[in-house]
């Protein structure tokens, strides 16, 4: 089954909506999210977003975008497994 990048970009525009309403919930409830990021969560979401926006700028995905993904992703896991924050 062949996933084009409009699926990858609508995930996105949910990440955009469901985040900020957890958030709020999470204030109404009685637990704030605190928005204290490390140096590694903030050069990993640059880097998110860099990537991203190289992946979407030409609107089309090869083999070569997901494994680029991947692998970044990978390492961003594994950074934050062993982060000691």
């Amino acid at each position: 089954m062949r996933y084009s990048c409009s699926l990858l970009l609508a995930w996105g525009w949910f990440a955009l909506l469901v985040i900020p309403t957890l958030i709020i919930a999470s204030s109404v409830v009685g637990k704030p999210v605190d928005f204290l990021f490390s140096p590694p969560q903030i050069a990993a979401l640059i880097g998110s977003v860099l990537i991203m926006t190289q992946i979407s700028q030409d609107g089309r995905c090869n083999w070569l975008n997901g494994l680029q993904m991947l692998i970044f992703f990978g390492v961003i896991s594994v950074l934050f497994f062993y982060d000691p924050t």
